[in-house]
């Protein structure tokens, strides 16, 4: 049941943008993985079919799964859904940064691609309950913003951090494992 504007007050844009964020990290960390693939792909000698399986696998995953994931939870509460996608996302990427074959890092990337599609209906959750019908389009709006928002900072940051942590993708990865916590 959606709340009235009044009942939910100002309260809810605090609500939905403060989920946002950790969203938006998610797809950047899921994104922006072609910029530390050099170093990926040096390591562990991978040809360009990797390479594309390693950058694609959460995308794909989130493509299939989205809509089995939402039919399926959409019976749970939103604050369970990202608490525990959320703790799984964030001991994923820190696999993925530990992982030690091709195999293990592909496998973390589609688990990780799970708890994306796992969390995308907790979104639309949370706006039908915070918020009034006539104002969806401004919370699609800001959502779509913030994600934005942070998937540019993280395009600038990634080359950045990569240079600091002198190419070393893992250390890059652990980083934002540390965001997730």
């Amino acid at each position: 049941m959606a709340l009235t504007q009044t009942e939910a007050g100002p309260y809810r844009w605090v609500v939905i943008i403060s989920w946002m964020p950790s969203n938006a990290t998610a797809w950047a960390i899921a994104m922006t993985i072609g910029i530390l693939l050099p170093s990926i792909s040096a390591e562990f000698q991978l040809t360009y079919t990797q390479q594309g399986l390693l950058s694609s696998i959460p995308v794909w995953t989130f493509t299939v799964l989205t809509i089995p994931f939402s039919v399926w939870l959409v019976r749970y509460r939103p604050t369970t859904v990202t608490t525990v996608t959320l703790a799984l996302a964030t001991l994923l990427v820190f696999l993925q940064a530990s992982a030690t074959t091709f195999a293990i890092l592909l496998a973390c990337r589609f688990a990780f691609g799970l708890t994306m599609a796992a969390r995308e209906p907790t979104r639309v959750r949370l706006m039908q309950q915070w918020f009034p019908l006539r104002e969806f389009l401004l919370v699609n709006g800001v959502t779509a913003g913030i994600l934005s928002l942070v998937f540019s900072v993280m395009l600038v940051a990634m080359p950045l951090l990569l240079d600091a942590f002198n190419n070393d993708w893992r250390t890059t990865l652990y980083l934002f494992g540390g965001l997730f916590t």
